[in-house]
């Protein structure tokens, strides 16, 4: 019996092991913001080394995506709720603007790169627009929703409306409620679909107030399984759908880091340690 034990606990300890050597490698993207101006946009290995910087500056910057060598995000203009939507190389260099001093925000590339997606605030309503990749042929894609986010095969788009996630047919403009948090006074926000398409997270509070932050919530479609993440917020997928991106955010209100969580044990890797705010991390599509 003791034998038998002995064999299991190896076992056990080999797989640990081989999830800890799984964990995919890449780049990622991210906000840092300082309390003294100079927020930037960062780029990093998946293990939280080589960080360069992407932009350099004392305006807000938030909501990066990329495609290839890309990057699309937000910068604002002034003090007040106006942003640009702007375009990037990874490796730096001159800014293109491709939507100036408006109501906009959460920029995300479609995975071939054609087109850009994004929130667009004007007239008290909230929607989803979407133009191509030079920032031509603007139009609205999903009426009173939030939160774009491409699955990864471009054939479908996943948002917000009325605290559920939902997801839409690009082709046959058909939608789906893909969530019934209300019915518990639960609410969604920022969702995000693994690459298999298969897993569906995002951050998940009490009622309406996303102060009462619960985590973020993970969900198997096929089973219906759901589990928590505590104090985690923004998540995005890796390339392997067993792991995301998110942040972190103390309540005492420290600075919030980048992590890698993995899904199935919950463990939390650091990607991020230092005194400034990173937000919105992305999973850089090469």
């Amino acid at each position: 019996m003791i034998r038998a034990l002995h064999i299991t606990l190896i076992a056990c300890l080999l797989c640990i092991v081989a999830h800890a050597q799984h964990a995919p490698k890449g780049k990622i993207l991210y906000s840092s913001f300082s309390k003294v101006g100079n927020d930037q946009l960062c780029l990093s290995n998946s293990d939280g080394s080589d960080v360069t910087t992407i932009t350099d500056g004392d305006k807000d910057i938030d909501f990066s995506s990329n495609f290839r060598n890309r990057v699309v995000y937000i910068q604002r203009v002034g003090t007040g709720q106006s942003y640009d939507i702007q375009v990037i190389n990874i490796k730096g260099g001159a800014a293109k603007t491709l939507i100036a001093n408006s109501g906009i925000c959460n920029p995300k590339w479609s995975p071939n790169g054609k087109w850009i997606a994004y929130e667009y605030y004007h007239d008290t309503k909230q929607e989803i627009w979407v133009m191509d990749s030079n920032g031509n042929n603007k139009r609205m894609l999903v009426a009173n929703a939030r939160h774009p986010y491409w699955y990864s095969d471009g054939r479908k788009l996943l948002f917000t409306r009325d605290y559920e996630v939902h997801s839409k047919d690009i082709k046959t403009g058909k939608e789906q409620q893909l969530t019934h948090l209300r019915a518990h006074d639960y609410s969604a926000k920022w969702p995000a679909i693994s690459t298999d398409g298969k897993k569906l997270a995002f951050k998940v509070y009490k009622g309406t107030s996303p102060m009462d932050a619960k985590g973020i919530m993970v969900i198997d479609l096929a089973s219906g399984t759901q589990k928590i993440i505590p104090d985690t917020d923004m998540p995005s997928w890796t390339a392997d759908p067993n792991y995301i991106l998110c942040s972190s955010r103390p309540r005492d209100y420290a600075p919030s880091q980048i992590l890698m969580v993995n899904i199935a044990t919950g463990e939390k890797t650091a990607i991020t340690n230092n005194n400034k705010s990173n937000d919105f991390p992305v999973w850089v599509n090469e």
